[in-house]
C-alpha cells in the first residue's frame, strides 16, 4: 500500500469522530453487551440520520450561503427551495422500499403481527428497545458532531450550493446499504452474527476514512481517480473528477 493510502487510515484530528464511531461500536458489543445483530440494525438506521442531517444542511446554504445566490444554475430543481421537498421524497421513498426488505430478514427481530410493510412501527418497535435506542443515539451523535465540525464551524456551508450538496448523501448510503445486506447474508450463511457485525464495523471504518481523506487531500483524491481510470475507461475525464467530487463530505 503507498504510504498516502495507508495514512489515510490513521487517526488524526480530520477522521477523528470516524474513528470514535467504531470506537463506539465496538465497545457497545464488547463492554456493555450489545447484541450483534444491533450494530448491524443501527447501521442501517443511520441512513435516516444522514437524511435529517443533510435536510438541515441544505435549508443552512439556503439561507446562509454565500455562493448560492450567484449558483449559475440556480433555475435548475436542484437549486431553489424545491430542493428540499424534493430531496425528502426522493431519499426517503428510497429508505422506505430498503426498509421493507430489511423487516423481512429482520423478521425475527420484530412483532410477527407487524409484517414487512408496516415500516413505521417496526422503526419505532426497534428503537423501544434499549440497545438500538443507545446505538442510535450514538451514530447520531457522531454524524451531527462530524457536520459542525466540517460542515458548520468552516463555513463550508456559505462556500457551495445546493446544487453541489444534493447528491453527497447518495454514494454513503449506497454503500452503507450495500455493507449492511451483505452482513446479513454473511451472518446468515455463517450464524456468526458477531463476524457479521464486526465486518461491518471494519469496513465502513476504512471507506469512511478513505472518503474523508478524498474530500481534504488533493494529491490522494488523485490517487483515487487514477485507480478509476486505470479500471474504467472514461471519456470525459473532467466530468469523471466532478461527479466523484460532488459525492465527497464536506
Amino acid at each position: 500500500m503507498k504510504p498516502s493510502l495507508f495514512n489515510a487510515l490513521i487517526p488524526s484530528f480530520s477522521n477523528v469522530f470516524i474513528w470514535l464511531n467504531a470506537i463506539l461500536m465496538l465497545v457497545g458489543i464488547f463492554v456493555l453487551g450489545w447484541e450483534p445483530e444491533v450494530v448491524i440494525i443501527a447501521y442501517f438506521l443511520e441512513t435516516i440520520i444522514i437524511g435529517v442531517i443533510h435536510v438541515f444542511k441544505l435549508l443552512v446554504v439556503l439561507r446562509f450561503g454565500a455562493q448560492q445566490g450567484i449558483d449559475p444554475t440556480k433555475k435548475d430543481v436542484f437549486s431553489g427551495f424545491s430542493v428540499i421537498p424534493f430531496f425528502i421524497l426522493h431519499y426517503f421513498f428510497f429508505i422506505f422500499v430498503q426498509s421493507i426488505f430489511i423487516f423481512e430478514m429482520l423478521e425475527d427481530m420484530i412483532p410477527s403481527e407487524n409484517g414487512s410493510f408496516n415500516v413505521f412501527s417496526n422503526y419505532a418497535y426497534l428503537l423501544s428497545q434499549h440497545d438500538v435506542f443507545m446505538a442510535f443515539l450514538t451514530l447520531a451523535f457522531s454524524n451531527v458532531a462530524m457536520t459542525f465540525k466540517n460542515f458548520i464551524l468552516p463555513g463550508e456551508f456559505r462556500r457551495t450550493t445546493t446544487s453541489k450538496l444534493y447528491f453527497q448523501p447518495y454514494v454513503r448510503i449506497f454503500i452503507q446499504q450495500f455493507v449492511t445486506i451483505f452482513a446479513w447474508f454473511f451472518m446468515f450463511l455463517s450464524s456468526s452474527a458477531m463476524a457479521a457485525a464486526l465486518l461491518i464495523i471494519i469496513f465502513r471504518l476504512i471507506v469512511d476514512l478513505f472518503l474523508n481523506k478524498a474530500s481534504m487531500d488533493k494529491t490522494f483524491k488523485a490517487q483515487l481517480m487514477t485507480r478509476l481510470k486505470k479500471n474504467q475507461k472514461f471519456e470525459d475525464a473532467e466530468q469523471t473528477e466532478k461527479s466523484f467530487d460532488s459525492f465527497l463530505e464536506k
